[in-house]
């Protein structure tokens, strides 16, 4: 019997995805062939799963720190594929919000850190807001939650979801827009952020309003884009300049001859 020599692909993990949290929920789409699924974190198995079709979701305790999770599928003749994905931050199981699994994480003030946070907002000399909350108890604490401020870099979210609206889609990989976005999203920067908003709506402005009309769309009436980001890049600055304007005299670059004057 002859045996198949040709490599098996790897899955496709749809969650989670890199850089995100997840409550052990691993799901994807094994290739054709996939009779076994099996989980890795660090070298661990955390669980195997036998399987008949293509999709499939496996839910494991992940440690609750930044970890890499090793997906790799088996078929009947013992051909292996793996898909690594990573870092993703493990959460307890018990704390996930599934809906008509398990109950929604129920919040609630936490005395210690609350006063805590509060002593931090009261000591920075300007206005602060913020709500934090541990996903794994639901104790947070809260300070000037619902002022508004500047929406800075949070409204780059809102580019890329207009931009994937108007390609319907996400940009094909390896494209200029793919990679403005990857930049956008993962190092936050502002000038792939105008970049993108230009291709949106033809120029900063024009992009920050279709942008604002989507939000609008969605009844986020909260947030509002003014145009594109500015931009602080030292290599646009002008240098200090070192080159004399006009030649100085030689008696005036010479030397001083004899002792100083007291």
């Amino acid at each position: 019997m002859a045996v198949d020599a040709t490599p098996l692909p790897p899955p496709a993990i749809v969650a989670p995805a890199p850089r995100e949290v997840s409550y052990g929920r691993i799901e994807g789409r094994a290739p054709r062939g996939t009779r076994q699924v099996l989980v890795r974190v660090g070298g661990t198995v955390l669980a195997t799963k036998n399987v008949r079709r293509p999709r499939f979701v496996v839910v494991v305790s992940l440690p609750s720190r930044d970890v890499t999770i090793r997906v790799t599928a088996v078929d009947a003749t013992g051909r292996r594929s793996s898909t690594v994905v990573g870092p993703v931050y493990g959460l307890p199981r018990e704390a996930a919000p599934y809906a008509g699994r398990i109950p929604a994480l129920r919040g609630y003030e936490d005395a210690s850190l609350a006063r805590a946070t509060r002593s931090l907002a009261r000591s920075f000399p300007g206005v602060c807001g913020f709500f934090v909350q541990d996903l794994r108890t639901g104790a947070g604490a809260a300070w000037n939650a619902r002022a508004r401020f500047p929406a800075a870099s949070t409204l780059k979210l809102a580019i890329a979801v207009e931009l994937m609206r108007s390609l319907r889609g996400i940009p094909p990989p390896g494209s200029r827009l793919a990679a403005l976005l990857w930049r956008m999203l993962v190092y936050s920067d502002d000038r792939s952020a105008n970049e993108l908003l230009a291709a949106i709506g033809g120029s900063t402005s024009g992009g920050s309003a279709r942008v604002n009309s989507m939000m609008r769309a969605l009844n986020l009436a909260d947030s509002e884009m003014y145009g594109g980001y500015l931009v602080e890049d030292s290599l646009l600055r002008r240098a200090i300049p070192f080159t004399p304007l006009t030649r100085a005299s030689s008696s005036t670059c010479s030397p001083t001859r004899g002792r100083a004057a007291a």
